[in-house]
């Protein structure tokens, strides 16, 4: 629970679908990911995505089932972001969730005159947006 002043914010915790709805997506996701596959621009990500056992056709990746599932199975089921002090600033495990813009975003949009704006990222790589 926060606490902001003398008022309690309590975070509700939602199910919006249910474990069958879950496991549909999830099938439907690998089909995806293992047939029709994902473009990757980055040679250390395509890399890395083949040492782990995907298959990669020049930026074409498609991935087998069990190489999503063995990802997932080692995947950290939560962690803790530090501010630049060293202190805890959030922590995402269990049903924590945070809610903000993103800097990263490849697709953002001016909040006041709607034109896209570059990532950061390629601002701060000195790459054209």
């Amino acid at each position: 629970m926060l606490q902001a002043g003398n008022i309690n914010h309590i975070t509700p915790f939602l199910t919006t679908v249910s474990q069958s709805q879950v496991e549909a997506i999830m099938g439907a996701a690998y089909l995806i990911l293992e047939q029709t596959g994902c473009t990757v621009d980055h040679p250390l990500a395509l890399k890395l995505l083949s040492d782990a056992g995907a298959r990669v056709d020049g930026n074409r990746v498609t991935v087998p089932r069990h190489v999503i599932q063995n990802a997932l199975a080692l995947a950290p089921k939560g962690f803790v972001m530090y501010n630049r002090d060293g202190q805890p600033a959030m922590d995402l495990t269990g049903n924590n969730s945070y809610f903000g813009t993103s800097t990263a975003s490849p697709n953002q949009r001016h909040a006041w005159n709607i034109s896209e704006n570059p990532p950061v990222w390629k601002i701060l790589n000195g790459e054209p947006g």
